[in-house]
């Protein structure tokens, strides 16, 4: 610790306002100091004095500072507040808080504001105090203080929420000093040793020898305890040559720390943990290393006759006494910092500037007036001086990027270096005019929800502005061409800091249908996943094939029959489809046609259609071939989606100059539908609607100059594409640029709600939006995905839907339309649906099915009758069986098969893949932009009944190849390389076992018990019905105090156990969960739950709510 030095001497009290003469008896005493404290939110210096003041100095820049060369300070203490702390004694000891300054004397103590408003104070006549002496923090909390002193025989513990003493302790010592490490009560005693004080059970579990006579001075951080006094050496207290050093982890003195100046205070370093500053009378400042004392820096101050109390700043970076002239020493050896780590800026009274009386204030050349103070008339109207930003540039400013889709639309001259592009209109207003003027007033804005926690406090107010802003988010009007309608915009998710669970899903979501998070790979498909999983074939095809085991890591079409099961589980809750696209993410494949893409918002909207329309494709044709590698006996088909979407296409090739010709069958799966050739000629007087699309596309001939393996030579060839039938699920990716789709909105109602399909005469099929013959097939359309964009091109997409609903009063059935934005869900008027007017919304994916699939109904029970199990009674271990790998768990047998409601106790732990992402704001405010991303890496299930409650059954490591960010050893009990299956000891699995395995208990309605399931249901991403989930975090949880508990110290504190000494073990905390749980039972059965959960929380805030060490 160098550079160490004097910065600042100020006088430390009043001088005497009464100057001595020669008449007077007795000349004025001057006050002298008591006490110095550095402020721990401000950059204040308190003191206090003989006189029962309490002042402080303000440590601020000089506003008279100049690099000149003069000897001027940098950096001032300037008189911030001086108050009377109390009348007939002086004040022993000052201590911070969180609302002001606590002051005490020897019959009272008393809670002051720092700008000297009294807040309580306590008095001898009412509470019998006699000479107090010291007083500490009972917790970090700074709701409780302890005080002590002489001939007590207590101590008084003082509620300062409430300004009352709330018990007293008996304790028969004399006391000098008190201090605390939030673990313990440290009490120095007169006779010169330490005791020890429990702050939950008041008893004392530790005594310490120190000094041979009282305790000058102590300080604790953290284990660390230093403490200094006095001996008796002929008839005169000195002060000690050592300083005496205690470990209150081992409840053992260290070697001492020798000063043979003579300790008279010490104070332990801040930030420096093994950091001693010692400081005799005589002025001798040391720094020590309190594990190397030879390691030490030497200072001397010049104090006059005796150094007087001695702190150092919370940032360790300022030291500051007093001497026998009662002025302030300040020292640094960085002057520029702050006393505090995060000083808060102070209160100061606002200056208050009249001009000269004389003065013409209504001249503006008046110098002698502020321009400033020149009153300004007050304008409802937006002034013309406040220009919109679009009309604010800077000179040299790189010039805006023009819009994509202009150069995707262009077209060059004849010249091949100019270009020309359809200018849109609709999108951009029309040329050379000034945009309408659209007022705020009446616009309606998304109002951003507030976080959960937020709300506890609202008012009825809060709540009224609440319910506007819901009704504002699911505003589907637009009230100017050139705004977006809020519903469709795009949606981001927040974070405070207690992270995701805190957001308000639910304010975008008032239906029992579940939406979608966005803050995941490919959120870009969350539209066209919803519109799957309302469409019944496919959903029971996927769901159906869970009921078989496929336990490859790959399949889409496992992972897509997870999706669906958990959105209905959800019931109304948004879900996160995080394990889906993580499958997605490890399909090579996925990567090669460029699905893989987490910016799909970045893109241009004619790619970002594209992206959108591959994925369709990919998603498809990829369950198809997982259906076939899990079913090989299907002669390399999938007969049930062949059945479902499948086309048949017919490819003709037809040579015209020879007599060459091949033909050749294709299934598809999704219908790639474009304009038709004539739209061109005459588009203007057409009325088309999206039949002719369908109709042109199914049927379609080119011709092209191609090589011929006939004759040898190169020569035109037709080739010639036919649809041969119409499948119950009928998928179209409408590939229209941007000049098409501006077309089809000069047409009326371009988008049919229903269509009728049947073969001519020729075998071709016509489509028509009315009945014509006997046995036409009617198709209608189940919903689409459509394309939103804004004029910065930003794109998202939202998926329309209809879904049939059962009225719960009548029975009937009914059909409504809903919007699906990734989490925001809604129901929409049927005319809004087809409204293709608008020039931000495009149809990109269109879903029709027939009537036969329109009757069937969505399986969504059945199916679990016929589940394959057998993995909950086998082990499946990554890459074959390891001899030496280490066995924790017994595998459940037939006989204890689960039934409904079979109790089991879960925990999981995890490791993190990537950091979270936070944003450092200028005035260096942190904000969550992304959090963490963790994966599964153990899960443990025990037995919850029967004679082997407790029994682990699964106990499953999860293989992971994905770089691993952290392990969070201390957390998880997860090590580098328990997850590598090619040294791992541990029973590993593949994550698709494990999360077969919680599926499959999920699906035979076991409850699931455990602590804070709902983060690691999250993570494990899976979604347990309330009626099946028991969580003791919740259970032990009053809402008043805003805080939950953790495992391990309800386990202390309510079952008398510890747990997690070490590294967190999955099996040893879902044990003690459902111990936990097995409790509350109890407790609820007496009536006593309430009364323990208010003591729980009483003791917890003593302890800091954890179990001590």
């Amino acid at each position: 610790m160098e550079g160490w030095s004097e910065i600042l001497r100020v006088p430390g009290v009043k001088l005497p306002k009464v100057v001595p003469t020669l008449l007077q008896d007795k000349p004025p005493i001057q006050a002298s100091l008591t006490s110095i404290l550095f402020d721990d939110a401000h950059d204040l210096i308190w003191l206090s004095d003989t006189d029962g003041y309490v002042s402080s100095l303000n440590y601020i820049d000089n506003p008279n500072f100049t690099d000149d060369g003069f000897n001027i300070p940098g950096q001032i203490l300037v008189p911030y507040t001086s108050f009377k702390a109390c009348n007939n004694s002086p004040v022993f000891q000052i201590k911070t808080h969180s609302s002001g300054i606590l002051s005490l004397s020897n019959d009272s103590i008393k809670l002051t504001t720092r700008e000297g408003l009294a807040i309580f104070q306590l008095l001898s006549k009412d509470n019998d105090f006699i000479n107090l002496q010291s007083m500490t923090y009972t917790s970090s909390f700074q709701n409780e203080i302890l005080i002590g002193g002489l001939n007590n025989g207590k101590l008084y513990k003082v509620d300062l929420s409430k300004g009352v003493i709330s018990s007293t302790i008996p304790y028969e010592h004399d006391i000098t000093k008190l201090t605390t490490n939030n673990r313990h009560i440290i009490i120095g005693k007169a006779d010169g040793s330490i005791d020890l004080m429990d702050p939950t059970s008041n008893e004392i579990i530790k005594s310490f020898p120190s000094n041979t006579q009282a305790i000058s001075d102590m300080d604790c951080r953290e284990h660390t305890l230093l403490t200094c006094g006095y001996s008796k050496r002929d008839n005169q207290f000195i002060n000690d040559r050592l300083v005496n050093v205690f470990d209150l982890r081992i409840m053992k003195s260290l070697q001492p720390i020798p000063f043979p100046a003579g300790a008279a205070y010490v104070r332990l370093h801040p930030k420096l943990p093994s950091l001693a500053v010692i400081g005799s009378q005589s002025g001798q400042i040391h720094f020590v290393n309190i594990f190397n004392p030879a390691n030490v820096h030497f200072y001397q101050g010049d104090i006059g006759t005796y150094m007087s109390y001695m702190d150092i700043s919370p940032s360790g970076d300022f030291l500051c006494f007093g001497d026998s002239l009662q002025n302030i020493h300040l020292w640094s050896h960085n002057p520029k910092s702050s006393f505090s780590n995060y000083s808060n800026k102070l209160e100061y009274p606002s200056p208050v500037f009249f001009p000269p009386q004389n003065a013409n204030t209504d001249s503006i050349d008046n110098s002698n007036i502020s321009l400033s103070a020149t009153g300004m008339p007050y304008y409802k109207e937006t002034l013309l001086s406040a220009l919109p930003y679009e009309l604010k540039w800077k000179v040299g400013q790189v010039p805006k990027k023009l819009d994509p889709e202009i150069l995707t639309n262009s077209n060059f001259l004849e010249d091949g270096f100019l270009r020309y592009a359809p200018y849109d209109a609709n999108k951009y207003g029309k040329r050379n005019l000034a945009n309408e003027y659209f007022s705020v007033r009446y616009q309606k804005k998304i109002g951003l929800p507030k976080f959960i926690s937020e709300k506890l406090n609202d008012d009825d107010n809060d709540q009224f502005n609440r319910e506007l802003n819901t009704e504002a988010i699911f505003d589907f009007h637009s009230h100017s061409s050139n705004v977006i309608p809020n519903c469709f915009s795009k949606l981001e998710i927040l974070y405070s800091k207690f992270g995701v669970d805190d957001f308000d899903f639910d304010y975008y979501n008032k239906t029992k249908y579940s939406g979608l998070e966005t803050h995941v790979s490919n959120s870009y498909s969350n539209s066209l996943l919803q519109l799957y999983r309302f469409a019944s074939d496919i959903f029971n095809f996927v769901i159906g094939n869970l009921t078989e085991e496929h336990l490859e890591e790959d399949s889409l079409l496992t992972e897509l029959g997870y999706l669906f099961d958990m959105l209905v589980k959800a019931n109304g809750k948004h879900f996160r489809p995080s394990n889906f696209q993580h499958v997605l993410n490890s399909i090579p494949e996925a990567h090669q046609y460029g699905l893989v893409n987490d910016t799909a918002n970045s893109n241009d909207e004619f790619s970002a259609r594209r992206l959108i329309q591959s994925f369709n494709t990919f998603l498809m044709d990829r369950i198809a071939y997982d259906d076939v590698r899990q079913h090989p006996n299907q002669n390399g088909r999938s007969s049930q989606l062949n059945n479902i979407c499948g086309i048949f296409i017919e490819d003709e090739i037809k040579s015209l100059n020879c007599s060459y010709q091949a033909r050749q069958s294709s299934l598809v799966y999704t219908l790639n539908v474009g304009p038709p050739q004539f739209m061109k000629l005459n588009n203007r007087r057409l009325n088309l609607n999206i039949l002719s699309f369908i109709e042109a596309s199914m049927s379609n001939t080119i011709q092209r100059n191609v090589w011929c393996e006939k004759c040898y030579r190169q020569h035109f060839m037709e080739h010639s594409m036919t649809v041969k039938n119409l499948p119950n699920l009928l998928s179209i990716n409408l590939n229209l640029d941007n000049e098409v789709m501006n077309d089809i909105k000069n047409f009326k109602k371009w988008l049919v709600p229903e269509f009728y399909a049947y073969l001519n005469g020729r075998g071709k099929i016509e489509l028509k939006s009315f009945m014509i013959k006997d046995n036409c097939r009617k198709y209608d359309l189940l919903g689409y995905v459509a394309e939103i964009t804004t004029k910065d091109n930003e794109n998202n997409f939202v998926s329309f839907i209809k879904i049939t609903e059962n009225d719960e009063k009548d029975g009937d059935t009914k059909q409504g339309w809903y919007l699906f934005n990734d989490f925001l869900v809604m129901p929409i008027p049927e005319e809004e649906v087809f409204n293709l007017n608008y020039w931000w919304k495009k149809p990109v994916i269109l879903l029709y099915r027939s009537q036969e699939s329109a009757s069937h109904a969505f399986d969504f029970s059945s199916w679990k009758s016929h589940m394959d199990d057998s993995i909950l009674y086998r082990d499946h271990f990554a890459n074959g069986i390891r001899q030496e790998r280490i066995i924790e768990y017994e595998l459940l047998t037939k006989e204890e098969a689960p039934k409904p409601g079979t109790l089991i106790g879960i925990d999981a732990e995890f490791v993190v893949l990537e950091p979270e992402k936070v944003e450092i704001r200028s005035d260096g405010a942190k904000s969550l932009i992304r959090p963490k991303r963790q994966s599964l890496a153990r899960v443990s299930v025990v037995r919850g009944e029967g004679p082997k409650e407790g029994v682990p059954f699964i106990d499953d490591y999860i293989v992971t190849t994905l770089h691993i960010d952290d392990y969070l050893t201390s957390f998880s009990g997860i090590e580098p390389g328990d997850l590598d299956p090619s040294v791992s000891k541990k029973s590993l699995v593949s994550l698709s076992v494990a999360y077969r395995r919680l599926w499959l208990l999920l699906n035979l309605q076991c409850v699931f018990i455990g602590h804070g399931l709902s983060s690691d249901f999250r993570t494990i991403n899976i979604e347990v019905p309330k009626e099946q989930v028991r969580d003791t975090a919740v259970y032990f949880y009053l809402k008043q105090h805003k805080r939950k508990l953790s495992l391990k110290f309800l386990s202390y504190i309510l079952l008398k156990e510890r747990v997690q000494t070490g590294n967190h073990d999955s099996i040893e905390d879902a044990r003690t969960a459902l111990t936990l749980y097995k409790k509350y039972l109890e407790l609820k059965e007496k009536g006593e739950l309430t009364s323990t959960l208010n003591w729980i929380y009483s003791e917890g805030h003593n302890m800091r709510f954890k179990p001590p060490q």
